[in-house]
């Protein structure tokens, strides 16, 4: 009795796995079906090779495809598949057929097209990740379906409309980033439902309106980017119920008004970025108190009064920009100890004396721009800095000569304009991307010019805005008192683009090479002789106010010049 009831007992038992295979099975072949189905509707699908149904086993093995012990499909990563990168649409996949995917990543690809609102099928999906691709059209509202979801990444592509309200019943979610889209309208009140959110981006989507106050609900948030939109109205008070955070970017938008006090609050903060807005008003004392800010951009608004005297405090500062603003007083006496500084940006403020000591013991600044801060004394000062890769000092009191250490150092970028220079230029000096001496009272001879072999800059955080601009090589020598020939060692830097030497005593003939320059500025010289045949892709020309002779070579091909005198 005993023996038939055990026999009975794993015939079921063997009956029920066979079963259970048979479903796995099944289950295998539906999503691998749906994968070679989706393939089918895709380009350049090299690195998916493995998806195919011949000699069919499991999915389990295919390229960017990962299951669980059952053999149910979990993920698909299809991260930057290969050199040319899949393109396609999601529209040949059939979501419905992915009960148990948890994790969708096609990270910098070439899929288009909406993201369909069929998406809403994978119940289970906790990170999703488009971003950095070409999908376009309105974030489908069917979206706020997928109630498991802790990351979502859409960045990096075209999507368009609004921002639905439905993303706020994603309550699980940890990271946000909708940002370098075409999105506009407001920022939804219903984000502020997202308590589990700890990184928000939105940067980069034209979003207008005013930052909603339920934005302080986010109490687990360490990122919050709002950065480069046109959101208006002014800083919410309810900024500072956020503890946890340490990046704070809202930078490039058109907020006004004060600076919300409790932003001192944030005893997390390391990063902080309200530059180009419309702020006013004086910073609240206590900034920096919690000792551990490492980057602070107010540059461009309207702020006045003393920087807070804690700004620097616990000395972490690397990163400190508070260009075109109406500052005044002295700077903090915590600046001196920031011996980690690297970028210092005071321009076109009103700060008075102290300058030179709080930038005594930094070894590694890479970026100063001290433009119009009515600064007196020598250059001599800033040979001790060698690591400095752009330098500005223009529109200020500074007297004496080019010291010639400055030919050793490591300027990509070097501006000395409109100061009270004199003496002859160094030789030796680097023709670097960016050189401005011009507005000063420079003599002798322009010597010859060495090639910098560096055409690499350093990160771009170093030198805020600049370097984007920066495309070609310029030499900017006007409004001095140069005198001799235009030395011929131009002629060996092919990548000049800009060569201005307007406004000297320049004499001679002009070296035919210079014709190949596309803005050159030569007038109010004593220049001699004819003009050199003028190539075809010279933008601007000045010659006007020197002693050439002959008739001028016109050419076919000049008629498209933006910009020539030659009276």
């Amino acid at each position: 009795m005993v023996k038939i009831h055990l026999q009975h007992k794993s015939f079921l038992l063997t009956s029920f796995l066979i079963f259970f295979l048979s479903l796995t099975t099944t289950a295998d072949k539906t999503e691998a079906e749906a994968l070679v189905k989706w393939k089918s509707t895709l380009h350049n699908t090299v690195s998916l090779s493995s998806w195919s149904l011949t000699n069919f086993t499991s999915p389990c093995k295919w390229f960017g495809v990962r299951c669980n012990p059952a053999g149910n499909i979990t993920s698909l990563n299809l991260t930057e598949s290969s050199i040319n990168n899949i393109n396609g649409t999601l529209f040949g996949l059939d979501f419905s057929v992915f009960h148990n995917l948890e994790s969708l990543v096609l990270y910098g690809n070439d899929f288009h097209g909406p993201i369909p609102s069929a998406i809403q099928s994978l119940s289970n999906l906790k990170y999703l990740d488009l971003t950095w691709n070409s999908f376009n059209g309105p974030l489908p509202t069917e979206i706020g379906k997928l109630s498991k979801l802790r990351y979502l990444s859409l960045g990096l592509n075209q999507l368009n409309g609004t921002i639905p309200v439905q993303i706020g019943n994603l309550r699980n979610l940890n990271m946000l980033d909708l940002s370098s889209n075409q999105l506009e309208g407001t920022i939804p009140v219903q984000i502020g439902n997202l308590h589990n959110l700890n990184t928000l981006y939105l940067y980069g989507i034209q979003l207008e309106g005013t930052i909603p106050a339920q934005i302080g609900n986010l109490r687990n948030l360490n990122t919050l980017d709002l950065g480069n939109n046109q959101l208006e109205g002014t800083i919410p008070v309810q900024i500072g119920n956020l503890r946890n955070l340490n990046t704070l970017d809202l930078g490039n938008n058109q907020l006004e008004g004060n600076i919300a006090a409790t932003i001192s609050n944030l005893s997390n903060l390391t990063y902080i970025d309200l530059s180009y807005n419309n702020l006013i008003g004086t910073i609240d004392p206590h900034l920096g108190q919690n000792g551990q800010l490492n980057t602070v951009i107010l540059s461009a608004n309207s702020l006045s009064g003393e920087l807070p005297r804690d700004i620097c405090h616990g000395f972490a500062l690397e990163y400190l920009s508070v260009n075109d603003n109406h500052f005044t007083g002295f700077l903090p006496k915590c600046l001196r100890n920031c011996t980690m500084l690297e970028t210092i940006s005071l321009a076109n403020n009103h700060f008075i004396g102290g300058i030179y000591k709080s930038l005594q013991a930094h070894p590694n600044l890479r970026y100063v721009d001290l433009t119009a801060l009515n600064l007196n004394g020598t250059l001599e000062y800033w040979t001790r800095f060698p690591k400095i890769y752009e330098l500005n000092l223009a529109n200020n009191n500074i007297v004496g000569k080019i010291p010639k250490e400055f030919a050793n150092l490591s300027f990509q970028v070097l501006n000395l304009s409109a100061n009270y220079l004199t003496g002859e230029l160094p030789s030796g000096l680097g023709l670097l991307k960016q050189l401005d001496l011009s507005h000063n009272f420079l003599s002798g001879p322009i010597p010859p010019f060495r090639s910098n072999d560096s055409n690499v800059y350093p990160d771009k955080s170093y030198a805020s805005i600049s370097y984007d601009s920066l495309v070609w090589q310029v030499l900017y020598l006007n409004d001095n008192e140069l005198s001799g020939s235009i030395p011929t060692s131009f002629c060996k830097q092919t990548n000049i683009e800009i060569l201005e030497l307007s406004n000297n005593q320049l004499s001679q003939n002009i070296p035919s090479c210079l014709l190949d320059i596309q803005i050159l500025n030569l007038e109010n010289n004593k220049l001699v002789g004819r003009i050199p045949t003028i190539r075809p892709n010279i933008q601007s020309l000045h010659l006007a106010n020197n002693r050439l002779t002959g008739e001028f070579p016109l050419l076919q091909q000049f008629i498209e010049v933006q910009t020539f005198y030659f009276c």
